[in-house]
């Protein structure tokens, strides 16, 4: 049993607008970070990277300016953090208590995509995509006012959810803003989203999964004025290249591929490890499921299965995958379309992480969102052979010889290899 412990409070900074000019969360107001009062001897540090998902269109971003989303005007002074990589407890985070924890506030709404020097106005509305120079001028702030963090020998980048595609996405940013000698590793918790634009459509009622990716094209293109600068120039180039042979002209309508992680992991040469849902249960609400949930037919009570595979009828496991809703036994429709979810999404992170050998992961198929907060250390969380996510995790950390780095859970119900959730 993990024994919980006080932990001292996380203090918030402020990154000030006078001395960082190009910074601004959506409603541009100051960028703010919190960051327990470091232990000068220590120069170890915990960066988590909150997330909150994005606003994928000005009015949607015209409505998260309003909140603490898109504002540090509602921000407290202080905030406390629990269990999990930031646990501050021996017994709950074995490998890594004690050491500087940092959170950076999410307030931009794109994974710190954005990089417009002028407002963006809707409306009547400023908005300010001001993400990258956010996230650098953190960097440069912490640097300038914090000498533990300036002599940092060990940084874990970790986030979740649209924290963790910012990890992603900047990973080897983040490292290069660090000194040559600082061991830097980014735990990426959730932040796997997937581009179903080629899936096959051939399950019923998924008439439209490609709303999330143009969705996310169509954003990012105006969070970036089009010129993507955020984004690894390799994967650009790439782009460019497999536009130039299509004899496509504007290869910028396809930048959007690297924001993606299947795509993305490609060019990341900082060492990642992945933590990962392949039944996540947000992005099959969201994505996989256009409109959610509700559009499971008939209704209850199939609809249960759809948050819990224990409540689908395992006889649909050897029947045929349904190919329409006229030759599908209702009873077993969305077990399939489950199914091939997770298979989708099992086999794109192997195919982008596999050949790259500095990567690892943890890969569970729980029905979750997000990990390495709630469900780390001993006693908690799934296991997967018997081992534990933070236990994976130190292992390839530590590069501890004889064990292996990367861990993915069989689909349900979790025969192969023995899993729990």
């Amino acid at each position: 049993m993990v024994v919980a412990v006080e932990c001292t409070p996380l203090v918030r900074r402020i990154v000030p607008q006078s001395s960082y000019p190009d910074t601004a969360c959506l409603d541009g107001s100051p960028v703010v970070y919190y960051v327990r009062t470091p232990i000068q001897s220590n120069t170890k540090w915990i960066i988590f990277m909150e997330g909150g998902g994005w606003c994928y269109n000005a009015d949607y971003c015209v409505g998260r300016a309003q909140s603490n989303l898109g504002s540090s005007l509602w921000t407290p002074t202080n905030m406390n953090f629990g269990p999990g990589i930031m646990d501050d407890n021996p017994a709950g985070n074995p490998d890594f208590f004690g050491w500087n924890y940092l959170w950076i506030k999410y307030c931009d709404g794109a994974s710190w995509l954005g990089n417009l020097t002028a407002p963006y106005v809707h409306q009547g509305h400023p908005l300010y995509f001001r993400g990258l120079p956010n996230l650098v001028s953190t960097f440069n702030h912490l640097q300038a006012t914090e000498t533990a963090f300036r002599d940092a020998s060990e940084l874990v980048i970790t986030g979740c959810s649209a924290g963790s595609l910012g990890v992603l996405l900047h990973c080897d940013r983040m490292k290069a803003l660090m000194p040559e000698s600082t061991k830097v590793r980014c735990l990426a918790d959730a932040g796997f989203f997937m581009d179903f634009t080629t899936a096959p459509l051939s399950l019923p009622n998924n008439q439209d999964r490609r709303v999330f990716a143009a969705e996310v094209a169509s954003f990012s293109k105006l969070q970036t004025g089009g010129k993507f600068e955020s984004l690894p120039p390799a994967c650009l180039a790439m782009v460019r290249e497999s536009a130039a042979r299509q004899n496509h002209a504007t290869p910028e309508d396809w930048y959007h591929w690297c924001i993606f992680p299947a795509m993305l992991m490609h060019f990341i040469t900082t060492p990642v490890f992945l933590v990962q849902e392949t039944y996540d249960d947000w992005q099959m609400a969201q994505i996989w499921f256009t409109g959610g949930f509700g559009d499971v037919t008939p209704p209850s009570p199939y609809t249960n299965c759809a948050f819990n595979l224990g409540n689908c009828q395992l006889s649909c496991a050897s029947q045929t995958p349904c190919a329409s809703a006229n030759t599908c036994d209702p009873n077993c429709q969305i077990y399939h379309k489950l199914q091939r979810y997770q298979n989708l999404t099992a086999s794109a992170i192997q195919r982008s992480v596999d050949p790259h050998p500095q990567h690892g992961y943890f890969v569970t198929s729980c029905w979750t969102h997000c990990q390495v907060i709630t469900r780390w250390g001993p006693n908690r969380g799934p296991t997967i052979s018997g081992k534990r996510m933070h236990e994976v995790f130190g292992d390839w950390y530590f590069d501890r010889p004889n064990v292996a780095k990367r861990f993915m859970m069989g689909a349900y119900p979790y025969v192969s290899p023995p899993s729990t959730c």
